[in-house]
């Protein structure tokens, strides 16, 4: 007998029940969060009281479940509420991470601007320089007398007090 030969779709397939098979997971699980360290928990009891609420993304609601299930279908509704808190989670991870990434874009752009007008302040306040003055109606640059320079200095401190740390 000669040697057996696989197809690259038996392969693949026993790839993917191997991969279903050794996957991890709670059969009955209830309860999914995620812990201090970033892990994900699915279990049938309740996390523990220091995981926040906000971090709970899959919790029994005794009033959505029937009272018996039909036999033979708890291990088929078991897999579907897995699924289902698996989807719920990856969109809230999904979400949570645009929020965060949001949250560092707005921050970047805050320090950039608070840097700009820091960078106006020290070319304003300093000692012995002249400053030009663009005319906005396209007439040539003139140089700010010592009150437009003390009042912009002013409006610029105050807009660095207002809007930077």
């Amino acid at each position: 007998m000669g040697p057996t030969r696989i197809s690259q779709c038996g392969i693949a397939a026993f790839a993917v029940v191997t991969a279903i098979a050794v996957t991890p997971r709670c059969a009955s699980a209830q309860w999914a969060w995620r812990d201090a360290g970033g892990h994900v928990t699915f279990s049938d009891t309740p996390p523990p009281a220091n995981i926040p609420q906000s971090q709970i993304f899959e919790q029994p609601n005794p009033a959505s479940m029937p009272a018996a299930p039909p036999a033979g279908s708890k291990a088929k509704a078991t897999a579907q509420r897995d699924a289902n808190a698996e989807k719920r989670f990856d969109k809230w991870f999904k979400d949570r991470q645009k929020a965060e990434q949001k949250q560092q874009a707005a921050q970047a752009r805050r320090e950039a601007q608070c840097n700009h007008l820091r960078g106006q302040l020290a070319t304003l306040q300093t000692l012995g320089m002249q400053v030009l003055q663009q005319d906005p109606n396209g007439g040539p640059p003139t140089f700010l007398s010592d009150q437009q320079r003390a009042a912009q200095v002013q409006q610029l401190q105050n807009q660095i007090g207002t809007n930077c740390d």
